[in-house]
């Protein structure tokens, strides 16, 4: 299998990438980071290689929930964070248009 250590050139790229976010929230704040945590090496190591990354995820089961606490979690880990409240439709397509090399947004 492939690794994307695999791929040469990342600079400028739109990568997207599904993880799970889907971490436990309590008062509006992440509750857990465990899940962040273990998904930061695969974002670091393409962020630092100039890509634009986006990733993909969803929270909770009914469908309510908002990934923006994971965002302001996910922050604290790395700069460069953005987040768009829809993962569909021409606001998220005008999010990932404006996305600069090496930075994240979160859908």
């Amino acid at each position: 299998m492939r690794s994307i250590r695999d791929i040469p050139v990342f600079a400028n790229i739109p990568i997207l990438v599904r993880t799970s976010l889907n971490v436990p929230l309590a008062g509006g704040k992440v509750a857990n980071d465990y899940r962040l945590t273990r998904a930061l090496p695969t974002i670091r190591y393409l962020s630092e290689r100039g890509a634009r990354v986006i990733l993909a995820s969803h929270i909770g089961e009914g469908g309510t929930e908002t990934l923006a606490p994971v965002a302001r979690a996910f922050a604290k880990f790395v700069s460069g964070v953005t987040f768009s409240p829809t993962a569909v439709g021409a606001e998220a397509r005008a999010a990932v248009r404006a996305l600069q090399p090496g930075r994240i947004l979160i859908l």
